[in-house]
């Protein structure tokens, strides 16, 4: 058998989207680490996590029972 390589036609590539030509934003967006982030649901669990926990650790005193009642009860 032989071992030839055919040549196929190029796929055509999708068409670039420019949200913000130019900016720094939409350069990021443009970019291949965050096409490949959006390709991975799992990354992108882990990051909703990550960003919950740190929701969390922020509002941590807005969330947290008040113990000052407590407090004065056994004083």
């Amino acid at each position: 058998m032989s071992e030839a390589v055919v040549p196929h036609k190029a796929e055509a590539s999708a068409p670039r989207r420019h949200l913000l030509p130019g900016h720094w934003l939409g350069r990021a967006l443009d970019s291949d680490m965050f096409y490949s982030f959006r390709r991975s649901r799992l990354t992108m669990v882990a990051a909703a996590v990550t960003a919950l926990f740190f929701l969390l650790a922020i509002f941590a005193s807005v969330l947290a029972v008040q113990t000052r009642s407590i407090r004065r009860s056994f004083n």
